[in-house]
């Protein structure tokens, strides 16, 4: 055996030639089928070693003809000789399949390295094929049916080697793996089609190996001579897969995730072209339809994740390109909002679905980016705002699952526009005919907060745990929203008017209606703002000396009137139970709860200290103590009206503080005018007061 193989002259035995045929032969006339495994593979370990021992790579090219001619005559006769007589109709023998893969594995390794071009290794290759499909064939009238299965794998692989062996002649590699990929697709045809076994199931793994390959190097921008050259092989290879996808009696999804994986790699080949979203659009419109028409295993489901892909790529390049101009720009978003929209009608429900609406979604809110921006900073900000208006009330006419997701999407909107309000909108001074343009914007973000808050407690939204939960903070954004309005936009003496007049809103009737019985709880703390501005005004306006007009003392007038409405109203009023306080804020809400029933200490007070330090800031010194007496008399009023004794006993309080300070500091002036009329004034307060303790005993029991 150790003479097998080797060439006369060339290696330390002779007689090469009978040597491999004597051991063929003892082993096919004892019919023992290792032994014929034994010697194929002793012959082809010897071949090896001979041919590293020539250094055919490098040297003695002459005996490559040789070297061949031997492989071929040693090796097919081991082929033959199995297909002789080593196969018993039906029976599976493992050691005559070892023998077989061992004599074909030993010349396909000839066939590929000893001829020395790119064509000579394709067409022996080939021809080795050709001879695998006979003997396939002679093995099915035969019966012997794993053997059938075992040729025609061979010939596959031998196909795809052929194949391979043309790379050098190819100057685009995308070429070589389409036609593997066909080739492999063609093949798992032909397996499909017999009775499941182990070589449909290899075709298949070859068939997607080959498949993802193609793929992942199309994702490879720079490969081959044109970018459109490679996106139409790429088309070509998903035409492949999903026309295998339709054709297979046994097709699986995952022929139809490799089409549009493939579409997504032939997009990616255009991008820089600047037609990848029309490329895309063709292409997944294609396999929509196909997916529609016909039984096709996953290529609707390819298709929707492709569309996904193609979206988040088209998005990341008009970013980082940006700014662009508004045609291009419109030529590159109009496919993507008909791809979006053709990936929606598609799903007919679930998530396929809902991905769908946030493509197109998000798709709008770019557009409004790119192409508005540029002619304002303001415009985005506006149309997503206008953008999420109506999608609390399309969520209210929608399947549970749609609602979620329009409910999201508005959120977005929302949150995009919160992202850029201190940046863009906020600085702005751009004028909208007499008035700053900010203004009408931030009346349209307050509308669609509180169009969002009417319709949350709607069906099917109230019926959703997690709306639940959420749409208890929509009041708190409207709140807060409303109040930092209030803080930019508006002049101290108007911000104190208008404070009061949200925390007066907030206890009537139409604030109960519009903001729910919660509402109510904001109006004690945004009372006290009011008070607090009113103070702070007038402190800072004393302060710097300066002095108001007629306006600003008017809506001081009007913040102090509305303050005493407040009181009146609070005191009039049950306090109601207030619902659906978010966990988040339980605590804050429960203590707003509970101070509210405190009217003593959280009205009265604050509202009686307030004023107390509005006029020491807004007049002169000497008429404090009458002053501080009107007040305590309107109060004391004030409680006699309401039939309130703690609010009397409050007054009176204060007018005891005024006397008091009329004898310790006010008998120490010396102006006698100022010092009468103080006198005189605060003597008949207490007149009065004790007229209306007179007339109205009833009313102080």
């Amino acid at each position: 055996m150790a003479s097998w193989l080797i060439p006369d002259g060339c290696g330390p035995g002779r007689g090469w030639w009978p040597s491999p045929f004597h051991g063929l032969g003892l082993a096919h006339r004892r019919g023992w089928d290792g032994e014929l495994l034994i010697v194929s593979g002793a012959a082809a370990l010897h071949h090896w070693f001979w041919f590293l021992q020539t250094d055919l790579p490098f040297r003695n090219e002459s005996l490559r003809p040789v070297g061949l001619a031997a492989a071929v005559v040693v090796f097919g006769a081991g082929v033959l000789m199995v297909h002789g007589q080593r196969a018993r109709p039906g029976a599976f023998n493992v050691l005559a399949l070892l023998a077989l893969l061992t004599n074909w594995l030993a010349l396909a390794l000839a066939l590929l390295a000893y001829p020395t071009s790119p064509l000579g290794r394709s067409l022996g290759c080939a021809l080795a094929a050709l001879l695998a499909v006979g003997l396939a064939r002679h093995a099915g009238r035969n019966n012997e049916s794993w053997l059938q299965r075992a040729e025609q794998l061979i010939t596959q692989l031998l196909v795809i080697s052929s194949l391979f062996s043309l790379g050098p002649l190819l100057a685009n590699g995308l070429l070589l793996l389409l036609a593997v990929l066909v080739a492999s697709l063609v093949f798992l045809r032909i397996s499909s089609a017999g009775p499941d076994s182990w070589w449909p199931r290899i075709s298949w793994g070859l068939s997607l190996g080959f498949g993802v390959l193609l793929a992942l190097v199309g994702l490879i921008p720079a490969i081959g001579p044109s970018s459109s050259q490679n996106a139409i092989t790429l088309l070509l290879g998903a035409a492949a897969a999903a026309a295998a996808s339709v054709d297979l009696t046994r097709a699986r999804p995952s022929l139809g995730w490799l089409s549009g994986g493939l579409v997504v790699s032939a997009a990616v080949q255009t991008l820089a072209a600047g037609w990848m979203e029309w490329l895309a659009l063709a292409a997944l419109g294609a396999m929509v339809l196909l997916a529609r028409r016909v039984r096709a295993p996953g290529v609707l489901a390819g298709a929707q994740a492709a569309g996904v892909m193609v979206h988040g790529l088209a998005w990341l390049n008009l970013l980082l390109a940006a700014p662009w101009q508004a045609g291009t720009v419109s030529l590159r978003l109009l496919p993507l909002l008909l791809l979006a929209g053709l990936l929606m009608k598609a799903g007919a429900g679930g998530r396929a679905r809902q991905a769908a609406i946030v493509l197109l979604a998000v798709d709008l809110g770019l557009a409004t980016q790119l192409l508005l921006a540029p002619l304002s900073p303001l415009l985005p900000a506006t149309a997503w705002l206008l953008l999420a208006l109506p999608l609390a009330d399309l969520a209210t006419r929608t399947s549970a699952r749609t609602a979620r997701t329009l409910l999201l999407l508005g959120a977005g909107y929302l949150l995009a526009v919160l992202v850029v309000w201190p940046a863009w909108v906020l600085p702005s001074t751009a004028q909208l005919g007499l008035m700053l343009w900010r203004w009408p914007l931030e009346g349209l973000g307050l509308t669609v907060l509180l169009r969002w808050w009417r319709i949350s407690h709607q069906q099917p939204l109230n019926a959703y745990p997690g709306w639940r939960r959420l749409r208890p903070y929509l009041l708190d954004a409207v709140m807060l929203t409303l109040n930092l309005i209030l803080l930019w936009e508006l002049s101290p003496a108007a911000r104190t008017l208008a404070w009061a007049g949200l925390a007066l809103l907030l206890i009537n009737r139409c604030g109960n209606n519009l903001f729910e019985p919660r509402g109510r709880l904001y109006a004690l703390p945004i009372s006290w703002l009011g008070l607090l501005q009113l103070v702070l005004a007038l402190r800072d306006l004393r302060l710097d000396g300066g002095e108001w007009g007629a306006g600003n003392q008017l809506l001081i007038g009007l913040a102090v009137l509305l303050q005493i409405v407040f009181v009146v109203w609070q005191h009039r009023q049950t306090p109601r139970e207030a619902s659906d306080a978010p966990s988040a804020l339980a605590g804050p809400m429960a203590l707003l709860k509970r101070l509210e029933g405190q009217r003593l200490a959280a009205i009265d007070l604050p509202m009686l200290v307030g004023l107390a330090l509005a006029i020491y800031w807004r007049f002169d010194a000497g008429l404090l103590t009458l002053l501080w007496s009107a007040q305590a008399f309107l109060v004391f009023c004030l409680g006699a009206w309401l039939r309130n004794n703690p609010l009397r006993h409050l007054a009176l309080a204060g007018l005891g503080l005024c006397l008091l300070r009329l004898l310790v500091i006010d008998l120490a002036r010396a102006d006698l005018g100022l010092k009468g009329v103080v006198f005189v004034g605060v003597g008949l307060l207490l007149l009065a007061m004790n007229a209306l303790v007179n007339r109205f005993s009833d009313r102080f029991g």
